[in-house]
C-alpha cells in the first residue's frame, strides 16, 4: 500500500469529563477483577481486609473518574466520502 492509498485524518478533536463518585464498601468489593486469579482463601483474606479499611473510612470513599475519547473525521482514498 503505498503513501496515495492511506486515509488521513483532519478535524481531529479530543473530549474528556471528570467525575466523581462516592461507592460504599459492597459496590465496590465484588468488583476487583484482579482478584479472579487468586485462590479463593486469598481472595477472602483481600477482600476482608479492603472492607475494613474501607468501614475505616466510613464504610464509603470518593473515587475519581477521567474518561478521555478523541473523534476525527477520515479523509483521503478510504474515506465515506472519497
Amino acid at each position: 500500500m503505498g503513501a496515495a492509498d492511506q486515509a488521513t485524518f483532519e478535524a481531529w478533536e479530543p473530549a474528556g469529563r471528570t467525575f466523581d463518585a462516592v461507592i460504599a464498601a459492597q459496590s465496590w468489593l465484588p468488583t476487583t477483577g484482579g482478584l479472579t486469579r487468586l485462590p479463593p482463601d486469598a481472595t477472602a483474606a483481600i477482600l476482608e481486609a479492603v472492607g475494613t479499611a474501607i468501614d475505616r473510612l466510613g464504610g464509603r470513599f470518593t473515587m475519581h473518574y477521567t474518561t478521555l475519547a478523541t473523534t476525527a473525521v477520515r479523509t483521503g482514498p478510504h474515506s465515506v466520502a472519497g
